[in-house]
């Protein structure tokens, strides 16, 4: 599927298009009668976007859970860096997984480092501001506005240093 958007023969108004991750989606069509299953296997895909600033890219539940351990793992091992993470592909969050992005938050705060969450679903969304942590984490809409809050912390922490 290298284009990126399959429509079925049997299915016309079945399109599937999740923007530059494409290469990294492989699925699996099953029609059966009137319903149709789409069976993901998404890996999580990382990407220097400079020096300073990891984007990784995840998948949906139950792999997000495994996926973001991992991200912890490798965090606390590489040297300190800021971290995007798109959750285009996750359209809701377990415990576990808000479990191991706090981990992560704490990780990068003792670095003094940002993270932020962008292309959040709005039912991952509501879970957030449902346990009431919606206020702990960066949300932003897009990559692009994820880099300018991440740029917008530093001007802000150089800021109180100079203070």
């Amino acid at each position: 599927m290298s284009t990126g958007a399959y429509r079925s023969k049997n299915f016309p108004h079945f399109l599937v298009n999740l923007g530059d991750v494409y290469s990294d989606i492989q699925f699996e069509l099953f029609s059966r009668r009137d319903r149709v299953d789409v069976n993901w296997d998404v890996q999580m895909r990382t990407e220097r976007l400079s020096d300073d600033v990891l984007l990784v890219v995840l998948s949906k539940e139950p792999q997000l859970r495994s996926q973001l351990a991992e991200l912890n793992e490798t965090i606390s091992t590489v040297s300190p860096c800021d971290v995007i993470i798109d959750l285009c592909l996750v359209e809701i969050i377990t415990s576990s997984s808000i479990s191991n992005l706090m981990i992560l938050l704490h990780l990068l705060s003792e670095q003094g480092r940002t993270l932020v969450l962008c292309s959040v679903a709005l039912p991952t969304k509501g879970v957030f501001s449902t346990v009431g942590l919606e206020n702990l984490f960066h949300f932003a809409a897009d990559r692009s506005s994820a880099l300018a809050i991440i740029e917008g912390t530093k001007q802000t922490a150089s800021k109180q240093a100079q203070s």
